[in-house]
């Protein structure tokens, strides 16, 4: 299994004081689980938005609600 926060090098490879810069931000991290099989690939679980203009709209529709 892959895991998708396995991105960084080493930690010795991380310029700290350009990381700090983005501290308090906040985010969102949006993921698809993936079967991969010698016969294809196919997404697990029900769609998700993934487009900023998406997700902005949905988030519109539930502070009207």
């Amino acid at each position: 299994m892959r895991e998708p926060g396995n991105k960084l090098g080493p930690i010795a490879s991380i310029n700290c004081s350009e990381a700090k810069k983005f501290l308090g931000l906040g985010g969102v991290r949006i993921e698809d689980d993936i079967l991969i099989t010698a016969d294809g690939c196919r997404v697990l679980g029900p769609p998700i938005l993934k487009s900023i203009d998406d997700i902005e709209q949905q988030m519109k529709q539930f502070r009207e609600n």
